[in-house]
């Protein structure tokens, strides 16, 4: 059989030949033309059994401790520095993690094809090495969702550790192959403006004119809005700030003599064989490259001598942020890290959860963790603003199902969630509760498709939802989600543990979930709370059971929202996972105030 790895159709053979797909995401609903007169199996997918998928995640947790150590020891050897372990798990930690997690993932489907003696032929296209090492962390995320890139990983794993048979295609068009480089969009003269000022006045107020005493707790990305963020930081005696932000630095090309000398001792295991091939050509350019520079750019654009760093996500895609915070730290300086979103806190695993937890001094949660000395709970500041962006809703109004992003490898093995076979699953279960509903509740049905891909690709939901005659149900409007639900009567959200899920119940906006329980799996202390929203009828784990209770209270969805029942519920689901109070500029006020 022909082995095809990707959607990438340049790697596809004549359609004449018997295909193996290895992976359900070959055969997106976008490009349905491309396969469905193939003749073709898809072979099974080792990460459907969920067992075996938690106990990866946390074999890989080991790995991932195991190569930040070795990473210490060369970059620190390269830049010919001596910082610690945890300065560079601020730095290269969350691709490092992501990046041994991607590749155990295509070895181990790639083991298990060859394993199978199914292949006779596939096609490896040649590219350059150069072109595919990412710039920073924000174009590996965006090019691992990108069949190009994948299709080149894919192919590296093949080469350098199977005898599955392969051609490799040299004369392909040039500008058919991608290269690892950010997206950056045409931005407007005003958008050019904007960023201009953020970078004059962080320079300004990071230089020696702003005296320290008045920046001792410095806030990037603090999901406080400005308002509230100028309150705190008047009750902290500083000069209020809000326009820290996320300098960058051009392109630059991958100096590949100088990748040479990250090095690794001998190891007789196949796995890391091709992890010390493949991490010294793929670490990206920030942290190799662009490190001294990004050294000088962060020194120039966030204050020198803090007390403390404040941030809700800067930690993640923030080069500059994270090369200064790092060094910070170093210098005694406190990271406080703040939750930003769901998942955290509920979901059965979460990298991102742990990278925030072992980065900062202290976590802050959005009401659980009270029993842990370095998590602590406070009031969400991003609850607090969307609790006065949502109304009340209109008795009258539609029903509106928000469904999840359907980017390729979103959030890969983060944290639990549909992948593959179950995604397809997903979009069909998604897709069948028009049919469960009643003719009367189906008058008021609006699809919300995830409202951004973030320059990702994507499997194409919309183009599955058009083909089952559901287009005249699809929420195309370009109002902002909180205005949009505001006009409605009911929100079901359909996907697990989101922040859209804490929005909504927070604001005591009348809503139903629905997820498949297998694909966003819980951590066993969370299910308590789950099962109380399951019980009183908010959280639903099939589509037949939610679809018969908005037809039971459609037409009366206050009456049914505002008995004791559902409020002591969701009350009590809130105080846990969605906690907000009136109170909580002067809460987070005093908090800080106890870290300068």
């Amino acid at each position: 059989m022909f082995l095809i790895t990707t959607s990438y159709k340049y790697s596809w053979c004549n359609k004449s030949d018997h295909i193996l797909f290895a992976r359900e995401w070959c055969k997106l609903f976008s490009n349905k033309k491309s396969w469905e007169g193939l003749t073709y199996k898809v072979f099974p997918y080792h990460w459907l059994d969920g067992s075996k998928l938690y106990k990866d995640i946390q074999d890989l947790d080991n790995v991932y401790e195991k190569y930040l150590d070795i990473m210490v020891v060369n970059l620190n050897n390269l830049h010919e520095v001596d910082h610690t372990k945890r300065y560079w798990r601020i730095i290269i930690g969350p691709w490092l993690n992501d990046f041994l997690r991607l590749i155990f993932d295509y070895y181990t489907t790639i083991q298990d094809i060859n394993n199978s003696q199914l292949v006779t032929n596939t096609f490896i296209i040649d590219t350059k090495i150069g072109d595919q090492i990412p710039q920073d962390f924000a174009a590996f995320h965006e090019y691992y969702s990108r069949p190009s890139y994948n299709h080149f990983l894919f192919g590296e794993v093949i080469k350098k550790t199977t005898s599955i048979p392969y051609q490799a295609i040299k004369n392909i068009e040039y500008g058919n192959v991608s290269k690892i480089f950010p997206s950056i969009g045409k931005k407007s003269l005003l958008a050019k403006m904007k960023r201009a000022i953020r970078y004059i006045a962080s320079f300004l107020y990071s230089s020696f004119l702003i005296p320290d005493k008045y920046k001792k707790i410095i806030f990037v990305s603090s999901y406080f809005n400005n308002k509230d963020l100028n309150c705190i930081q008047k009750g902290l005696n500083q000069l209020p700030m809000s326009l820290l932000f996320d300098p960058t630095l051009p392109s630059k090309k991958a100096n590949l003599a100088l990748r040479k000398r990250i090095t690794f001792e001998h190891t007789d295991s196949n796995f890391e064989k091709l992890l010390h091939s493949l991490i010294p050509i793929q670490i990206p350019i920030a942290y190799v490259e662009n490190y001294k520079p990004y050294g000088k750019l962060a020194g120039l654009f966030f204050p020198k001598k803090p007390k403390s760093i404040f941030t809700a996500n800067a930690y993640y895609y923030n080069e500059a942020f994270k090369f200064w915070s790092a060094k910070a730290m170093e210098n005694d300086t406190k990271l406080l890290f703040s939750q930003h979103g769901g998942g955290i806190g509920t979901a059965l695993w979460s990298q991102e959860e742990k990278h925030m937890v072992d980065s900062s001094n202290v976590f802050f949660t959005w009401g659980w963790g009270a029993d842990s000395k370095k998590i602590k709970n406070m009031p969400a500041s991003k609850l607090a603003y969307t609790k006065k962006n949502i109304s009340k809703g209109n008795p009258q109004g539609d029903i509106l199902c928000v469904t999840n992003s359907d980017i390729i490898n979103y959030q890969h093995s983060q944290f639990p969630m549909p992948i593959e076979k179950h995604f397809v699953e997903y979009t069909n279960d998604i897709i069948s509760i028009h049919s469960f509903l009643s003719n009367e509740s189906k008058k008021y049905l609006k699809y919300r498709l995830y409202h951004t891909n973030y320059g990702r690709s994507q499997w194409g939901v919309e183009e599955k939802f058009i083909e089952s005659g559901l287009e005249s149900f699809l929420d195309k409007g370009n109002v902002s989600f909180y205005d949009r639900v505001s006009e409605c009567r009911l929100a079901i959200i359909v996907y697990g543990q989101n922040t859209t899920v804490y929005e909504t119940l927070s604001a005591n906006f009348p809503t139903m979930l629905f997820w498949n329980p297998s694909h966003w799996e819980l951590r066993e202390d969370a299910k308590p709370y789950f099962n109380l929203l399951k019980e009183c009828g908010i959280y639903h784990t099939n589509v037949q059971s939610l679809c018969q209770q908005i037809n039971k209270i459609h037409d009366d969805v206050d009456g049914w929202w505002l008995s004791d029942e559902i409020q002591n519920a969701i009350k009590a689901f809130c105080d846990q996972y969605a906690f907000t109070q009136e109170s909580y500029i002067s809460d987070w006020t005093n908090e800080l105030n106890n870290h300068i």
